[in-house]
C-alpha cells in the first residue's frame, strides 16, 4: 500500500515516512489475517494524513478485502478525487463496482485505468471479462487477445487467472 504515496521530495518527510510505515504494517497485518490490527493502523494513518490519496485508497482496499464493496467505492472515489493518477486505484474502484453490479461505472473506471496505462494487464483482463458478461463476445475476445499479447514468455499469472487465460 505504501507504493501509493507519491512525494515530490526525494526523501519522504517525517510525516510521510510515518504514514508509509503504517500503510506497510497494515498491509502485512491484512496478509496475516489480523484485520483488527490492520484497521487500527489504517485509522492511525488517516488521523495523520486525512486527505492523503494513498491513505484513502488503502482504506478502500481494506474495505474491498473485507467484502464491503459499497464502503470501498466511497473510499476509492474519495482517493481519486485527490489524485487520479494511479491506475491501480481505478482498478480497485472497478472491482468494487463489479461487486455492486454497476457495469457502466465499472467500464468507466477500467477505461480510466487503461488511459493511464494501456498495458495494465489486470485492467485489460477485467475489461475483457466485463465485455463478455455484457454479451459483447467479439469485443471481449479482441480484448482478451490484447491482454495475452502483452505477456512475455515465462510470465507467471496468479492461479485465479488461469481459467480466464485458458478460456
Amino acid at each position: 500500500l505504501a507504493y501509493l504515496i507519491q512525494s515530490t521530495a526525494v526523501t519522504p518527510s517525517p510525516l510521510e515516512d510515518s504514514v508509509l510505515r503504517m500503510l506497510d504494517a497494515a498491509d502485512r497485518a491484512q496478509a496475516q489475517g489480523q484485520l483488527e490490527e490492520a484497521a487500527r493502523l489504517l485509522a492511525a494513518a488517516q488521523a495523520l494524513a486525512p486527505a492523503n490519496a494513498a491513505v484513502l485508497a488503502a482504506q478502500g482496499l481494506y474495505a474491498l478485502r473485507k467484502g464491503d464493496a459499497a464502503e470501498a467505492r466511497q473510499w476509492l472515489e474519495k482517493s481519486l478525487s485527490h489524485d487520479a493518477s494511479d491506475p491501480r486505484v481505478h482498478l480497485n474502484l472497478a472491482t468494487s463496482l463489479r461487486a455492486l453490479n454497476d457495469a457502466d461505472s465499472e467500464m468507466k473506471a477500467l477505461n480510466q485505468a487503461l488511459t493511464l496505462d494501456p498495458y495494465f494487464f489486470p485492467a485489460v483482463m477485467q475489461k475483457a471479462s466485463l465485455l463478455e458478461r455484457m454479451g459483447k463476445g467479439r469485443e471481449a475476445a479482441r480484448t482478451y487477445g490484447r491482454a495475452l499479447a502483452t505477456l512475455r514468455e515465462g510470465d507467471r499469472l496468479p492461479a485465479s487467472w488461469q481459467p480466464l487465460v485458458e478460456h
